[in-house]
């Protein structure tokens, strides 16, 4: 039996729309070599990173210049993604994450993000947001 390999890093990505694809493919080459034991995870983690991403660089960001920073942590049957962006945040307890928003409505991030994640976590600010998978 090989030993446990456990991963926590950090990125930083510039809010440009452009680098997205590639911050989250370095997001699933780094969790490729963990043993997380997550089944089902390139999928839902992809899903997921691209709604936090992009939320950061919509909601958060008001430069190219500024940068979302993104924590990956992976130990046994966890895996924790987690975006920072350099807004001031949103008031997360009043989203609406069970309903997807008709067509019209902003929103749909959030829910699919809700749907893929075993859990979801944001900080105090509404400017962070974490997506957990068991």
């Amino acid at each position: 039996m090989s030993a446990e390999k456990m991963i926590e890093t950090d990125l930083t990505m510039a809010c440009q729309a452009e680098l997205v694809a590639d911050t989250v493919e370095e997001i699933i080459d780094i969790l490729a070599d963990a043993d997380h034991g997550v089944e089902d995870l390139n999928f839902r983690l992809e899903l997921a990173a691209r709604e936090m991403l992009a939320n950061a660089l919509e909601h958060g960001c008001s430069s190219p210049e500024e940068e979302a920073r993104v924590e990956i942590s992976a130990h046994v049957g966890r895996v924790e993604i987690s975006v920072k962006d350099p807004g001031d945040g949103f008031d997360w307890r009043q989203a609406d994450m069970e309903n997807m928003p008709v067509l019209e409505e902003k929103g749909r991030g959030l829910n699919l993000i809700n749907q893929v994640a075993d859990e979801l976590e944001f900080n105090e600010d509404g400017n962070a947001i974490t997506a957990v998978f068991t």
